[in-house]
Parts: structure tokens; sequence; C-alpha cells
């Protein structure tokens, strides 16, 4: 055979071989020792046998270096004990409560639970926004809001009051909160003995407002600069101060106070007065004496001359005492005057028929003559 046919012979052996067989790249089966490949005859995937993969151990950790044995050798010990160290928590802080501590004084501008009212006035209390006075400035009812902010504003008067003086007074508008005093502040209401009253005020307890007197003011700030001088007046007497130091008519202690010191914001109490509010500002008062304190107004005076006077009666409904008298008032005569004002008034009498009987005697004794 020719070169030239072997060779031709060998090319179509080897193109026919390569028809009838193909593999694919082999792959391997993951955590296996089985290896797979793609057949051309059978169409499918030929596996090898598995085996067990060798797993070459990993080289064993290094030793410790060998320890020497350490002799026995005595240690010296301290004998005496460390101390003991021992921790406590802090003991717990309180919260701070706000009725822990009692107010100076509750200003009462709500509806109901008027201290004192069955002993110390007379009518039907109804709420102070209902007061003509109030209705007036306000031009109607006011509202909640307007409630509240009236309300707030006299107490903070009321504090100025106080400070104008010196005095720094803790008052709260809260019902909930602890208060060693009540003042309400109420209309439609009086003091039985004194209807003009403005205030009334049991000595070291609870006392009154009656917004209805205060019908002068013209506007919102001089009704609340009126009602909280007034209430500053009667929580003098409610801490305890039984008496009127100030005789000039300067000071909000005086007996009687125009309708200008009413509405003045620098309106304070005198020195005297200031020192005996402050010692008996905070002290526990018992109700046992029964004594009252009553600021009226003139009310038939114009506001330029008008006046307030607050009478000190004992045993509340029944005037025994007067710390000062009322303006324009009119002298009650004791029973002895009384007495010798009859006898003249009958002496007189007599005197005048004995006169008119003389003339007519006369006459009678010139007809018989």
């Amino acid at each position: 055979m020719s070169l030239r046919k072997a060779v031709s012979l060998g090319i179509l052996v080897w193109g026919a071989l390569g028809t009838v067989t193909l593999a694919d790249p082999i792959t391997a089966v993951s955590k296996s020792g089985a290896w797979t490949f793609w057949s051309q005859a059978s169409g499918s995937v030929v596996g090898t046998p598995t085996y067990a993969r060798s797993v070459e151990p990993a080289p064993p950790d290094r030793a410790p270096a060998a320890v020497s044995a350490v002799p026995n050798v005595p240690v010296a010990v301290n004998s005496s004990a460390a101390p003991a160290f021992s921790y406590s928590p802090p003991a717990p802080v309180p919260a701070p409560s706000a009725s822990s501590e009692p107010v100076d004084a509750f200003l009462n501008f709500g509806t109901g639970n008027y201290t004192g009212a069955a002993m110390m006035t007379s009518g039907t209390i109804q709420p102070w926004y209902e007061s003509p006075a109030v209705t007036k400035v306000f031009g109607g009812v006011p509202t909640p809001q307007q409630q509240s902010d009236f309300a707030t504003n006299v107490l903070k008067n009321v504090e100025q009051t106080f400070l104008n003086s010196g005095i720094n007074v803790n008052l709260s508008l809260d019902p909930g909160d602890q208060s060693a005093h009540t003042l309400s502040v109420v209309s439609g209401a009086s003091y039985g003995p004194t209807p003009n009253a403005i205030g009334i005020t049991e000595i070291g307890g609870s006392g009154f407002s009656f917004i209805d007197k205060l019908s002068f003011a013209e506007t919102v700030d001089q009704l609340a600069w009126a009602d909280a001088h007034n209430i500053a007046h009667e929580l003098m007497h409610a801490f305890g101060v039984a008496a009127h130091h100030d005789q000039t008519g300067t000071y909000l202690d005086a007996a009687a106070a125009n309708w200008d010191m009413l509405t003045s914001p620098s309106t304070k109490f005198s020195p005297e007065a200031t020192t005996n509010i402050l010692a008996h500002l905070g002290q526990k008062h018992s109700s046992s004496a029964l004594m009252v304190g009553a600021e009226t107004l003139d009310l038939a005076t114009s506001p330029d001359r008008l006046s307030s006077h607050c009478l000190l009666c004992q045993q509340g409904y029944v005037p025994k005492e007067t710390a000062a008298m009322e303006l324009g008032a009119t002298p009650v005569p004791e029973p002895a005057t009384l007495v010798l004002w009859a006898a003249g008034a009958a002496a007189s009498v007599f005197a005048v028929r004995r006169r008119r009987r003389r003339p007519s005697e006369a006459v009678f004794a010139a007809e018989s003559d």
C-alpha cells in the first residue's frame, strides 16, 4: 500500500472514531470521592466508583513547653485577714409628692366644698362667675378658659401682695392639695350680721370673699386686684392675725381701705402686720376661739370715697368686741341711756299737761266769781 493510501485510511479511521466518543470535562461530586463525566454513547452521566476521600490529618498542636516542678517553698502569709469589702445599695430617695406638705391656703374658685359656709354665710351660695360684678366686666358669664385665667391672675396678685411685704406664701388652686386654710370666692351669699361685708374669715381658720360686693370694678383687671387684696386681707386673719396694726389707712391691714388701695398693685401690709403674719404663718391654728374678721364696704358712697372696714367679732354671729368702728354707722345707745331718755320724755309730757291745766283752772275760777 502506498504511503498516500495509508495516510488517507488513517484519516478516515480517526474521523470515524471522533464521532462515536465524546467526553465532557470531569466534575467532582461535593463531599464525596466520586467523579462524573458525560458518555456520548450511553447518553447519560457516568460516575466512577466512590472511594473514601483521604483527609490528611491536621498537624498536632504544639505541645506546651514542659514546666519544671517547683519545689515546695514555704510562702510567707499575712496572718491578718484582708478587710472584707461589702457594697450596700443606697437607700431609695422617696419621690417628692405634691401633697406631702400642705400649702398655706387653698383658693376655692370651684362650685362646692365651701369650708365654714354654714357658720359664716347666709343666702344661697352661687359660683363666683355668676356674680353680676363678674358678668359686668366680662360682658357675660366668662367661658371656662376665662374663669381659669381669672382665678390664676387673682392667685398671682395675692402672692404679689404678700411679696410686696416680703412674705412668701404658698397658695394653690388645686382642691387635691392639702391646705391649712381655705378661702372661697363666691356670689349670692353674705355675712348675716354685716350684709355689706366683702369678706369674712374665722381667725386662724378659713373664710370667704363675697365678689358681689366688688361691683364698682369697671375692668377685669380692677376686679382681679380688688378680689386679690380682699383675699389677702382675709388670709391675714386666717393666718392668725386678729388685729389691725395700721391706724392710718395706708396699708392693707388697716381697718379701712379705700378703692384705690384695693386696686393698686403696690398695696402691701404694714411692717407690724408683716412681722405678725410671719410669726403666725405655717402654724396650726385651732378654731376653738371662733373669732371672726369681716371686711365691709360702704356701698352707698362713690368709688372715689369708697372705704372698706373690718370688724373682728367674737363667737361668729354676736359681735361682742369690735376692732374698728364702721364708717357712718349709727351709734347704738346703752340700756342706761335708754332709761334716762324715757324718764326725760315722761317728765316732759307731765310738764306739758300741767301747763294746759292751769289756764283752764283760771277760767273756771273767774266764772265762779
